[in-house]
């Protein structure tokens, strides 16, 4: 019998347990996502419809002229904009991760089936593992970075404090891309290879550790 024609057969047991953790796992990602998303979206709402600073609103000024139509605020300043495309950025990485992680579920899925191309479709599951790990560590990355801008703003005249930011962040990045070619290089030999504990030391330590500094900075202002 031509295998193209072959009837499908059920799934055994093992089949179904691995398709109800891919879906369970995509589900997760997903409502995360969402929650993640809302968070995003509203951030970006509230730069985008808060009124410029130094001007009245119409509460404070009987004669202030009537709003636009337009709700939007375009009259933003140059830290602004860049908090804002940054914004826009983690929301773009977050949705290509989760597209990512659908397209892992689908491929692993459709190695089920017949007339498979195994060796096309390890290939292409050590792609999409490498491109998940890099873009969930680039969104680390740039977390650690509005809060280290957050922290430099805040201390403008402090040659100390934005030295050892500068020094934080340049670890994190260094921290980030080794780990990251460390995640390629380990999945390009064995897409199974989960790696040791101690090898997420190398970007969770510059990572943590300049999250902490920073924001013990910024407490420390604020205080």
């Amino acid at each position: 019998m031509d295998s193209s024609t072959q009837p499908s057969l059920p799934l055994s047991s093992g089949d179904l347990e691995a398709i109800m953790d891919l879906i369970l796992g995509v589900a997760v990602c997903s409502v995360l996502y969402g929650v993640d998303a809302t968070f995003f979206l509203t951030a970006i709402w509230v730069f985008l419809t808060k009124p410029p600073q130094g001007l009245p609103s119409t509460s404070e000024s009987p004669h202030a002229q009537p709003r636009s139509c337009f709700p939007f605020n375009l009259n933003l300043s140059g830290p602004q904009i860049l908090l804002l495309i940054l914004i826009i950025l983690m929301l773009s990485i977050s949705t290509g991760s989760l597209i990512l992680n659908i397209q892992y579920a689908l491929l692993q899925i459709s190695t089920t089936g017949y007339n498979v191309d195994f060796d096309a479709a390890l290939q292409l599951s050590k792609n999409i593992l490498i491109g998940h790990g890099f873009l969930d560590r680039l969104n680390f990355l740039i977390s650690d970075g509005i809060v280290v801008w957050r922290a430099w703003i805040m201390f403008s005249h402090s040659l100390f404090v934005r030295g050892v930011l500068s020094l934080c962040m340049i670890g994190s990045t260094v921290g980030t891309f080794v780990d990251a070619g460390m995640l390629a290089i380990r999945i390009r030999r064995d897409p199974t290879d989960i790696g040791t504990p101690n090898d997420g030391l190398v970007v969770n330590v510059p990572l943590l550790t300049t999250n902490f500094i920073s924001t013990s900075f910024i407490g420390y202002r604020a205080w």
